[in-house]
């Protein structure tokens, strides 16, 4: 209670001291008993009254002093007595060091206590308080990490959640957040992945290439027309973009989704209006037979285009004509790179029926590496889940097990890429070999695998068609295009008028 009388003291009786020493100290003193003298070293002390430990009144007014007999005393006459707002002030100042002091410390321990990694600077500057919403962030972007790594799915949404609404600069959590509700949310997803695209330029390409992946693995088809030409429109010599269209078009089996000059939508760069109206006519089934050969010969013979050269290349293979275009393949190896120019040659091996020349080409790139590249591994299972090939799909597996450093977690997308290949070969021990590696590598298998076998198999009934790739690990891009045309698209003509309706 003397804390508080003294909080009171200091304003109460410099105060009363100040208006006595204004009217002239003639009246009555306030802080000395009436009833004494007024002399100095007798005159008794009012303030201290009702105090526990009167001396403590001193830090109030150094004027009080103990007596004759143990009395509290003032230690000067009435006409002496005076306010000392000096020592009010630097009790004040005191106080509120010690009041800072005490919440600063206080914050900084319980924000540690809870796993804030935040230090006693940022807690303590003001200027650097806005730190405190990225430190926060990244705190519950770090614990929804451990809770998907545990397998906590719903409470790994939550924190990544807080952490994005608490710093939206937080790019981490925005696409992590983004990714996760492609699944439960696509509306909320495409939103957060326009903004990320806004808040963050610099990461522009990186977030629409993750943003078109997960359209891709939801089968939002019509959506990935949007995205594509809304990119092309940026970038319009992107041939990343025009495969996009020219795939999801494919899907919807829609031609006019390849139509330019349509009310609204922007016109695509020149060099790309040859394949457009090679695939729409394609789709609308007026170009086919030795008319669309002819025309794609025609093509990849005078095209100076890369993409070009590759799609006429690819879809004379695709329309059955693996045994003419090889020659083609050959003479493209200076004007496409090596991977491609590989997985066109073994395409055209496969359709032509040539299996031996296709196992002699895999044979040879097999026996001249020591140690496979990723990329290389890619191309062939790529190749092998659109063609299957027993003898060389086992011939990978052997070449692939002489590399010490399998399993290891990076190649995670590789070995469900061998896992889709085992299952377009209806071939177990490729699937057996995939599983093994995924778990020594000390993934859980993901429980889309069954589904994702199903859907692959040739013979599979009643297969399910859409959102199998979004519960896996995000396969490479060209892989993930063969798996869903492998797949293919469920779809109802109301369904797409609505959509295309949409984008026109």
């Amino acid at each position: 209670m003397d804390l508080f009388r003294l909080a009171w003291a200091f304003p109460y009786w410099n105060a009363r001291k100040t208006l006595y020493r204004l009217r002239g100290p003639h009246g009555t003193c306030p802080c000395q008993s009436p009833s004494d003298s007024g002399k100095a070293h007798v005159t008794g002390c009012e303030a201290v009254f009702d105090w526990h430990k009167p001396e403590r009144f001193r830090k109030a007014c150094p004027l009080l002093e103990r007596g004759a007999g143990g009395r509290w005393c003032c230690s000067v006459d009435a006409a002496e007595v005076k306010p000392f707002w000096g020592l009010a002030a630097k009790a004040a100042a005191l106080t509120l060091v010690t009041a800072i002091a005490i919440t600063i410390l206080g914050t900084w321990t319980s924000m540690r206590i809870v796993g804030y990694p935040v230090s006693l600077y940022q807690v303590a500057w003001p200027p650097s308080w806005r730190e405190l919403g990225v430190v926060r962030s990244e705190y519950f972007l770090s614990k929804a990490r451990k809770a998907y790594t545990e397998g906590h799915i719903k409470e790994s949404m939550i924190s990544l959640t807080i952490a994005y609404q608490l710093n939206h600069d937080n790019y981490a959590a925005g696409m992590m957040l983004a990714q996760f509700r492609q699944a439960d949310n696509p509306t909320l997803a495409d939103k957060l992945y326009r903004q990320l695209r806004t808040s963050h330029p610099d990461k522009h390409d990186a977030t629409t290439q993750a943003w078109l992946y997960h359209l891709l693995a939801h089968s939002a088809y019509a959506q990935v027309v949007a995205l594509a030409r809304e990119e092309l429109a940026r970038s319009p010599h992107e041939a990343a973009w025009i495969h996009a269209l020219l795939f999801a078009s494919r899907q919807l089996r829609d031609p006019t989704l390849l139509d330019d000059g349509v009310a609204g939508r922007a016109e695509l760069a020149l060099e790309w209006r040859p394949i457009m109206e090679i695939e729409a006519a394609t789709l609308r089934g007026s170009l086919k037979g030795e008319p669309l050969q002819n025309q794609l010969r025609s093509l990849a013979s005078r095209t100076t285009n890369s993409y070009v050269l590759y799609y006429a290349l690819d879809r004379q293979i695709a329309f059955g004509g693996g045994a003419n275009v090889l020659a083609q393949v050959r003479a493209a190896r200076g004007r496409l790179p090596g991977r491609t120019v590989l997985s066109l040659g073994l395409a055209a091996y496969a359709v032509a029926k040539d299996d031996e020349g296709r196992s002699r080409e895999i044979s040879a790139l097999l026996s001249s590496r020591p140690k496979l590249s990723d990329p290389e591994i890619e191309v062939l299972c790529n190749h092998l889940i659109r063609y299957p090939h027993q003898v060389s799909l086992h011939a990978l597996m052997e070449a692939w097990r002489r590399n010490p450093s399998v399993p290891r977690t990076e190649q995670m997308p590789l070995y469900i890429a061998l896992f889709c290949a085992g299952s377009t070969g209806e071939d177990n021990e490729a699937k057996a070999q995939a599983k093994t590696w995924i778990k020594s590598a000390g993934i859980e298998l993901p429980r889309v695998l069954p589904l994702l076998d199903q859907a692959l198999t040739l013979t599979g009934n009643n297969r399910p068609r859409s959102g199998l790739l979004s519960g896996l690990p995000t396969l490479p891009i060209e892989v993930a295009y063969t798996i869903l045309e492998r797949i293919g698209y469920t779809y109802s003509n109301r369904s797409i008028s609505s959509d295309t309706d949409n984008l026109k």
